[in-house]
């Protein structure tokens, strides 16, 4: 089982429209399946970027295959439809853990 965690830093002018959004509109498109459990979407209260909220998107995933579909799929539909809204006033990184 692996864990994807997706963080962003998001433009603090910005940052409350944008966590909306994402809660309203973009969490809700994930076409979850099987494989996708337990997602989750947090606000990182560790000592932000100056300028910057930061935000992580994260789920449980069962495989590295189903992991390639999501970042083939689903992300890269996501990340574009951000990067549109959004510019450069949403950066983003992303991690791929193994659950122990």
């Amino acid at each position: 089982m692996y864990l994807y965690n997706t963080t962003f830093a998001v433009n603090e002018k910005i940052a409350q429209q944008w966590a909306e959004t994402m809660r309203s509109t973009h969490l809700q498109n994930i076409q979850i399946d099987s494989s996708i459990r337990n997602i989750r979407f947090c606000k990182i209260i560790m000592e932000p970027q100056e300028g910057y909220t930061s935000y992580a998107f994260q789920f449980e995933i069962d495989s590295l295959k189903s992991i390639r579909n999501w970042k083939q799929n689903q992300e890269a539909e996501l990340l574009t439809l951000l990067k549109q809204q959004y510019g450069e006033n949403v950066l983003t990184f992303s991690t791929v853990m193994e659950i122990l």
